[in-house]
């Protein structure tokens, strides 16, 4: 039998994240369903080379089973083995912030129901954009946000869980401050402290920051914020809280088709893709010509 005919459904997961519950984790995993094929990683970037691997060998359907930094590694090693051809992605929400698999309406507190879902859907199409040469699924941040990330260790997240990047937030907001020019196409040139960009609603959990985001419209949103400081912050939770950008200065909305973001002065700053650090400007994002499908 071809791995395309089987009934198993690889699962990639990473049981050293969250460590204390890691082979809890393992356990119910395997005990949804038979169909379950645990395939456990061993060190960082592991799953993008399992997921190519798994893609190449034909199996209709793969699943990352973690937070937002796995699904991205193994959407990146769907990338590598070829769209053409690509299987369906499906989650099993189980990392830190699981801001995609919210966006993607999953239940999140639920592993059996979001395995229910993987079994009965053929999946939907969801846009890939690139940073550059990596690529991603859900949002993208140059500047603070990035800077924040940056800094929050592995053993924050084990400690702290989703409050370990609001305790770096606290640091790094007085720290952080350099400045981008951002060159979008439909729109002016304009200078900024840092960017968010989405390709869905949804950032830093359950925050609707891109109100008018679709996962399909091959366009991505981005906010600019043009002054560092708790002053921009505060009107950035505004407009998260109050559903618009409209009458709060030093924030800029829009939607494009791509764009490029450079450090003032030549300046290397950090980029992170899906919540984990990526790269460092400049950088061009592009909405990919094959979308992926997702199992929602």
């Amino acid at each position: 039998m071809s791995a395309s005919d089987s009934e198993e459904i690889p699962v990639i997961l990473n049981p050293r994240a969250r460590s204390k519950r890691a082979a809890v984790l393992v356990g119910r995993i395997a005990a949804i369903s038979p169909r379950v094929r645990i395939v456990e990683t061993s060190e960082a970037g592991e799953a993008r080379h399992l997921a190519a691997q798994l893609s190449r060998e034909g199996y209709p359907k793969i699943v990352a089973a973690g937070g937002d930094g796995t699904v991205n590694e193994v959407v990146n090693g769907l990338v590598d083995a070829g769209l053409e051809n690509a299987p369906c992605l499906g989650i099993l929400p189980s990392g830190t912030m699981n801001v995609f698999a919210r966006e993607m309406n999953l239940q999140v507190r639920s592993l059996e129901n979001c395995w229910k879902t993987i079994e009965q859907s053929d999946g939907k199409p969801v846009d890939l954009w690139r940073a550059d040469d990596h690529y991603f699924v859900q949002v993208a941040g140059i500047g603070l946000d990035a800077d924040i990330i940056e800094h929050t260790t592995w053993e924050m997240k084990v400690r702290y869980g989703s409050l370990s990047y609001f305790l770096a937030g606290l640091r790094q907001v007085r720290a952080f401050r350099d400045t981008v020019t951002v060159r979008a196409e439909g729109q002016p040139d304009r200078e900024a402290a840092y960017v968010l960009a989405g390709n869905g609603r949804l950032y830093g959990g359950p925050f609707t920051v891109f109100p008018a985001a679709r996962t399909n419209d091959q366009l991505i949103d981005v906010v600019l914020v043009e002054k560092h400081g708790f002053r921009s912050l505060a009107r950035l939770f505004q407009a998260m809280t109050t559903g618009g950008y409209r009458g709060l200065p030093g924030l800029h909305y829009f939607q494009t088709s791509g764009m490029t973001v450079w450090g003032a002065d030549g300046k290397a700053v950090p980029v992170e893709v899906d919540g984990d650090f990526s790269s460092r400007t400049p950088i061009t994002f592009r909405c990919a010509p094959r979308p992926l499908q997702v199992l929602i």
